[in-house]
């Protein structure tokens, strides 16, 4: 019988300390969740408000640097493209660049 309570003891003390714990791990930072917040706003103008200086124009897609770069990112480009009928924009972050997956 008293091995039962130890065991719903130390479960349930488990149980309340592993979410917090979990969720401080997982959560991003309020400077992450700021840029975020700007760039997902800005996709309904195409990310206009966020284009840098032109990084590389070619056919009818350029690349402009992000204004507003992810706390963690190495990288973040906006390709654009300056076509009549397609004024489509992409916003891109990069965090890992390279081959090995466990390292990402």
């Amino acid at each position: 019988m008293s091995s039962k309570i130890l065991l719903l003891t130390l479960g349930t003390l488990l149980a309340n300390l592993l979410p917090a714990q979990f969720g401080k791990i997982v959560l991003p930072t309020p400077a992450f969740n700021n840029a975020l917040e700007k760039i997902v706003v800005d996709y309904r103008y195409n990310f206009t408000n966020l284009k840098g200086e032109t990084v590389v124009k070619q056919g009818e897609y350029d690349t402009y640097s992000s204004t507003v770069i992810l706390p963690g990112a190495s990288n973040c480009i906006i390709y654009g493209s300056h076509s009549v009928e397609d004024t489509s924009a992409s916003w891109q972050g990069i965090f890992y660049k390279g081959d090995d997956y466990k390292q990402a």
